[in-house]
This record gives structure tokens, C-alpha cells and sequence, in this order.
């Protein structure tokens, strides 16, 4: 409850203090519609923030991307010139390793910089996050323990199986990442969440009412301190050491997430780990087409 006071000295006829006089007005909803209103600016900052960032981004990558074809190719054609085995074509298998990666790290920059909706289709989500868990599964180290907790089988979503697969693998490398060196348990999770209209309302301006598939992943890390919650899904914002990420996994994951017209809750507390919810709109009327 918020409360506005005026108060006034009272004087007697005689102009001393006789006592006080005040004044009361409650302004909760006002102070709540100011608080909302900050909210929403600091949304609509954020969304302009982030546009803009994604155009540079963009063009960047585009032009990087014309380079980086040029130097594979030629690197391409004289490794078939040269002797295998020999030092000249290790330094050259080198370049089209570190190529790889470069190319990589452009998708992901274009996947933060666009939107694009051409390759949505009707998902059968659980398949999907199974076949994922399936092929990451042999690259967790030995130090983490790795949980499956999935269930809806026929669970169904309109997206992207790429950018869906690319949201899911960010999020578990993020969870490994946080609990590198000291081990832990990872668990992924994945089933029918029937959220109600409040708890999606705010969420995300294009969070539809219904029901959703939500995915979460857990880890047992170091957890994230309250001071970078809000931070966590900028573009290149990273809290590894210098030159072991690029600070773009999350941001990549919230992007996502919008453009699926899902939202992102996210818990976490220094010492106690954290854990991701992904929630993605239940597609009730759409079939997967035989294959």
C-alpha cells in the first residue's frame, strides 16, 4: 500500500504551534501503473536495442560470410595440391578447421539478427528433443550426471526443427558450461504445461493463452548471481573467461523462443544452480505429414 501525506503546522490565535494537520491519500494504483509503465519502457528500449544491434550484426556477419566462402575455397583447392601427410597441408587442414568454426559462430550471429519464419512447420516436439539428447549425449563429460525426464509422446509444435534443436543444444552447453570442472547433474526435462491466462500474461507481448510444451534444463552449477539475471540474454554478454564464449548461446535461446511465440522463465541462485523453462505454444490442430 502506498500512501501520500501532507501535513501543515497549526497555530493557535495567538500564533504558537497548537498542533498538526495532514492529509491522506492512497496512491497504490498509481504507483502500480507507474511501476508497470517503467516496465514497459524498459521493454520497449530493450526491443529497440536489441533491432538495432541485430541489423549491425547482420551486416557484419553477411560481409564476413562473402570473406570467409572466398578464404575456404581457395584453402579447399590447394589442399588438393599438396602432399597429405605433409606440413603444408596440416597448416592448411587447420584453416578449414578454424573455418568451420567461424561459419558456425556467423550462423549464430545471423540467428540473432533475423527472424525467419519459411521453415515453421507442425513438430513432434518429444521426437525431437529425444533425437537431440541422443546424438549430445556422448559428448557430456564423464563428471556430469545426465537425467531424462520426458514425457507426451505426441506432443506437437508449429516451429523450426533447427532453430529448436540450435535452442535446446545452447541451452545444454550453457548448463555443461556451468558446471565445468567441478561436475554435477543435468537434467532435461519435457512435457504438457497448462500455464494459467496470469502467469502468461507479461511473459512476452506475443505469448498466446493456452497450452504449451515446456521444456526445462536444470543444472547444479555455480548459479547466476541477481545482478546478471536481467543481463544473461544480451548479445555478447558472457560471464566466461575471455576466449572460451562468444556471449551469444542465450540470446540465441530468447530469440528462439520469441519467434515461436513461446517465453522463458529462468530460476537461479549463487551456489544452487540454475534452471531454464522453455514454454512453446501447443499446436492442437496441426499433423505431422507422412514422411
Amino acid at each position: 500500500c502506498y500512501v501520500e501525506t501532507s501535513i501543515s503546522l497549526v497555530r493557535n490565535s495567538e500564533g504558537e504551534a497548537a498542533g498538526f494537520q495532514g492529509i491522506a491519500h492512497d496512491v497504490t494504483q498509481r504507483r502500480l501503473a507507474q511501476k508497470e509503465n517503467e516496465k514497459l519502457q524498459a521493454r520497449l528500449h530493450h526491443a529497440r536495442q536489441m533491432e538495432a544491434m541485430g541489423r549491425l550484426a547482420g551486416g557484419i556477419a553477411h560481409d564476413f560470410n562473402n570473406i570467409l566462402t572466398s578464404v575456404l575455397g581457395y584453402t579447399e583447392l590447394s589442399l588438393d595440391e599438396v602432399e597429405r601427410g605433409s606440413l603444408v597441408h596440416h597448416n592448411l587442414s587447420q584453416v578449414m578447421t578454424a573455418g568451420a568454426r567461424a561459419k558456425n559462430l556467423v550462423k549464430q550471429i545471423l540467428a540473432v539478427s533475423r527472424r525467419e519464419k519459411e521453415s515453421f512447420r507442425p513438430v513432434t516436439i518429444i521426437a525431437l528433443i529425444r533425437e537431440t539428447l541422443q546424438r549430445v549425449g556422448s559428448t557430456i563429460p564423464d563428471s556430469i550426471e545426465f537425467r531424462e525426464q520426458i514425457s507426451g509422446e505426441d506432443l506437437i509444435v508449429n516451429g523450426d526443427p533447427v532453430q529448436l534443436d540450435q535452442m535446446l543444444l545452447n541451452l545444454i552447453n550453457n548448463a555443461v558450461h556451468a558446471m565445468e570442472g567441478k561436475g554435477g547433474v543435468l537434467v532435461v526435462a519435457a512435457g504438457l504445461f497448462s500455464p494459467g491466462d496470469e502467469d502468461v500474461k507479461g511473459r512476452h507481448p506475443d505469448a498466446v493463452a493456452g497450452d504449451y510444451v515446456r521444456i526445462s534444463v536444470s543444472d547444479t552449477g555455480e548459479g547466476i548471481s541477481e545482478e546478471f539475471l536481467d543481463k544473461i540474454f544480451e548479445p555478447y554478454f558472457t560471464s566466461r573467461k575471455e576466449g572460451t564464449g562468444t556471449g551469444l548461446g542465450l540470446s540465441i535461446v530468447d530469440g528462439i523462443i520469441r519467434s515461436h511465440r513461446g517465453y522463458l522463465r529462468v530460476e537461479s541462485r549463487p551456489g544452487s544452480g540454475s534452471i531454464f523453462y522453455v514454454h512453446l505454444p501447443l499446436d492442437k490442430t496441426g499433423t505431422i505429414p507422412d514422411s
